[in-house]
């Protein structure tokens, strides 16, 4: 798969190519939007995401699904399913820094505070003071409130496909891989499939990172579809075939159903210079190596048997 945003739909690249070679699309949603109805923007990086639990942003997000369920519909057999944001919750922890450090400049944050102490704090731990609060509760507190909130909202994005485009895959939050605190288990509730990044890997101590991420993702969630995003390309490693087969096979052993490739490289904004945008004359035996997976995967899918735990392991 391969998102695209609903305001680059009207290149005719895309929808041409599309039809051309009968590969539906991914409609990747947007809420910055929100940014024009006047959501805080915190930064000045082209892109940055508004804060997703302000009701704007939720709405914007709602939007651009209805967009989505509209392409879908002038344009039968195209769109194949719809993403939430990319890279959310890394978003959201440095938006929720910022607004720590710079109090009163959004007043809907302050007004979490009772609740967070309430629902989420035992009564105690509400709002970290600042983005350097030492006090690991009032942490974990806001973090599970924010849980929470993102998936309340990705709800009804859901519910709203459910009843207007129930044909569309609904895909998860595509988040930098690693054990972080984001209730993965509740997420199966809610997607239809389940991806996260499998980092560029260089080997030493980080080679059997992919297996662990994808086995985290396809336990915790216990979804059936499990896509993660598999970074082989040309990013922070130039792989060679066996190194590609190799990774991708770590995902396959640990539950993955699926990849989710990524075309370009985007090391220091070098767009089009690498990545597998170039790999079939750059780097062909990769190319291959990984076109003949997606084959088998496309025209057999499979899941590997996982074995019954009877061990945890902390």
């Amino acid at each position: 798969i391969r998102p695209i945003k609903t305001q680059g739909w009207g290149l005719p690249s895309r929808v041409g190519y599309s039809k051309k070679y009968k590969v539906p699309m991914v409609v990747q949603l947007d809420n910055r939007p929100a940014f024009r109805k006047g959501v805080p923007k915190w930064t000045k990086s082209g892109r940055e995401m508004p804060w997703a639990p302000d009701p704007r942003s939720v709405e914007a997000e709602l939007d651009d699904a209805r967009k989505a369920i509209a392409i879908s519909r002038e344009n039968p057999g195209l769109v194949w399913g719809v993403m939430a944001p990319d890279e959310a919750f890394g978003h959201m922890d440095k938006i929720l820094r910022l607004m720590l450090d710079r109090k009163g400049e959004y007043p809907a944050l302050a007004q979490t505070e009772q609740e967070i102490r309430t629902n989420y704090g035992f009564g105690k731990f509400g709002l970290p003071e600042s983005s350097a609060d030492t006090n690991p509760y009032r942490w974990i507190a806001t973090q599970r409130w924010l849980n929470d909130q993102m998936l309340a909202n990705a709800r009804q994005v859901r519910a709203l496909i459910r009843e207007e485009a129930p044909g569309l895959k609904y895909i998860s939050w595509c988040n930098h891989g690693g054990h972080f605190p984001l209730n993965i288990r509740r997420w199966g509730e809610v997607f239809d499939i389940i991806t996260g990044q499998l980092p560029a890997n260089t080997g030493g101590a980080d080679r059997h990172r992919w297996g662990f991420i994808t086995k985290l993702l396809s336990a915790l969630s216990g979804s059936a579809e499990v896509w993660p995003c598999a970074h082989v390309e040309h990013y922070r490693h130039n792989h060679t075939p066996e190194e590609t087969e190799e990774l991708i096979s770590q995902a396959l052993r640990n539950g993955a159903t699926g990849l989710y490739l990524w075309p370009p490289d985007i090391k220091q904004n070098r767009i089009g210079s690498q990545g597998f945008r170039v790999d079939p004359i750059g780097a062909p035996e990769r190319w291959n190596a990984v076109r003949a997976i997606n084959h088998r995967l496309a025209r057999h899918p499979f899941k590997v048997r996982q074995p019954v735990p009877d061990t945890a392991i902390y």
